[in-house]
This record gives C-alpha cells, structure tokens and sequence, in this order.
C-alpha cells in the first residue's frame, strides 16, 4: 500500500496514479478514435485509386 496522504498536498499516491490513468485511457480513446478516421479516409483513398486504376487498365486494352 501506498504511504498515507501528504498532508500539505492533500492528494495520495493513489489519487494521483489514478488521475494518471484516467487522463491515459481518454488519450487513448481519442487517438483510437483519430487512428480510425484516418484509416477510414485511407480505405476511401484505395477504392478511389482501384477505381482509377481500372479505368487505366480498361483504357490500355482498347489501346492494344
């Protein structure tokens, strides 16, 4: 167990790993939630790309 309080701050070691851990899961949580935006955006992007790529493909055989 942690020491008790300290008196002249009023907060344990316990208050404050927990504060810690509390402010770690919400940045956590919001970089989870960036990270699936983006991967999201990425997953447009390669469709569009595919897209694009079999218009090139399609446009090279009429070509050939």
């Amino acid at each position: 167990m942690h020491p008790a309080p300290n008196k002249s701050i009023g907060i344990s070691v316990d208050q404050v790993i927990a504060r810690q851990i509390a402010q770690n899961t919400l940045l956590l949580a919001t970089s989870s939630e960036q990270l699936s935006r983006v991967s999201e955006q990425m997953a447009r992007n390669a469709e569009s790309t595919s897209a694009q790529a079999n218009v090139v493909s399609a446009a090279s055989e009429q070509v050939n």
